[in-house]
């Protein structure tokens, strides 16, 4: 038996399908000599301070530095404090049967550096020693998967995309840890914790005098610094630390470093996700800050009525989309659902774009797909969403 693992039920259930796995097993699909199971997202995280020993920090313990990092499973926040997550902990269960039982694993994880990572912490956590081909994909088409299962990659391949997302993640763990705890230390008077979040590394400007604010080069909308000709884009100035935002920036950057300054990165419009279950994901303006500005008219369609979200065994969480009632502009959408961090991208162009609603309502959406559900909350804001009940007058 072969095992398939994923990282999203519904990328599982899509491969089971091609590959010819059609039997439902509780957590996995089982056919034609395969095996298919699926994580949801990233289970497992870097342990915490107590997991070592150190549950209550003092100055003395710091820098707290793991000789080996440890891994837990994903934990959530209740009123008795954080606990395992218990979908988490019976899909490991359900994903170290099915890959105990199988001589061969095909690692099938999002083609990224946080996919790679999700795959090797579950093959280390659970203790697994079978061979690994990777399957590397960039589209989920019938022709695509089956031309990936027929090229499947040596696992080794891949060994420094995942040590760069390993260290970046304990490089993350380090500084967090480190720095909230102890400024939690000397400002917090031990009542309650206090995050610093992410902050720049300053380390390599040398004795050039940038203005800075709050600890962060300060840049203006063609990212140059206060120095001319000198441009800082990305997570040190602080202005929107995401790597896609960051990616922009650099473009930005280069192009404007290049050609002189002609070229703005509209970062309100940068697109957000939450890589949870479901995922949730924004761009633009919240209803609450429309209304300061705006009389809005809000649209809302939920996955429950999509064909796809419910074939795929997902069909929670809804879209919601916020316009202008007088011209219908696009203000802001907000989904959570399947797929949200992928729909959420073709809001940000039409925000971009400055497509109206009614504009928007002309293209034809895929079916089934679960970008139909954006399609129906746009119609929704005209009341015209026709799997939708008629809204109220």
């Amino acid at each position: 038996m072969i095992a398939i693992l994923t990282d999203r039920p519904n990328v599982g259930k899509e491969i089971a399908r091609i590959v010819g796995a059609h039997r439902f097993e509780k957590g996995y699909m089982t056919g034609n000599g395969y095996a298919v199971t699926w994580t949801f997202g990233n289970m497992l995280s870097l342990a915490m301070p107590k997991d070592y020993g150190n549950a209550k920090l003092e100055r003395k313990d710091f820098p707290l530095v793991p000789g080996d990092f440890r891994l837990m499973v994903k934990h959530v926040r209740t009123d008795e404090g954080w606990i395992p997550d218990i979908s988490a902990v019976m899909q490991l269960k359900t994903v170290e049967k099915v890959l105990a039982e199988c001589d061969t694993i095909i690692a099938a994880t999002e083609a990224s550096r946080e996919g790679e990572m999700t795959f090797r912490y579950l093959y280390r956590y659970l203790g697994c020693r079978q061979p690994v081909q990777r399957l590397w994909l960039s589209s989920l088409t019938d022709e695509a998967v089956r031309k990936g299962m027929t090229n499947l990659l040596p696992v080794r391949m891949f060994d420094r995309m995942f040590l760069a997302s390993d260290s970046r993640n304990k490089a993350d763990w380090l500084l967090g840890m480190n720095a909230t705890r102890l400024y939690t230390i000397k400002y917090g008077q031990n009542k309650q914790v206090l995050s610093i979040g992410r902050v720049p590394d300053l380390e390599g400007i040398g004795e050039v005098e940038f203005e800075l604010d709050r600890g962060r080069i300060k840049v203006n909308e063609y990212m140059e610094t206060s120095v001319s000709g000198i441009y800082a884009p990305g997570d040190i100035n602080g202005t929107k630390m995401l790597a896609h935002a960051a990616f922009r920036m650099g473009e930005v950057a280069a192009e404007n470093a290049l050609k002189g300054n002609h070229h703005v990165a509209k970062l309100n419009l940068t697109p957000a996700a939450i890589y949870t279950l479901p995922e949730v994901a924004a761009v633009g303006l919240t209803e609450e800050q429309a209304r300061e500005k705006y009389d809005v008219a809000i649209g809302k369609f939920n996955f429950a009525a999509n064909g796809r979200a419910i074939a795929s065994d997902a069909a929670q969480g809804f879209v919601k989309v916020i316009a202008d009632k007088k011209y219908g502009e696009v203000l802001g959408v907000h989904i959570i659902g399947p797929a949200a961090a992928e729909l959420i991208n073709e809001a940000s162009t039409i925000i971009e774009m400055e497509i109206t609603v009614e504009e928007m309502l002309k293209t034809i959406h895929g079916h089934p797909t679960f970008s139909e559900v954006m399609y129906e909350a746009f119609a929704d804001v005209l009341g015209e969403a026709i799997h939708n009940p008629p809204k109220g007058k």
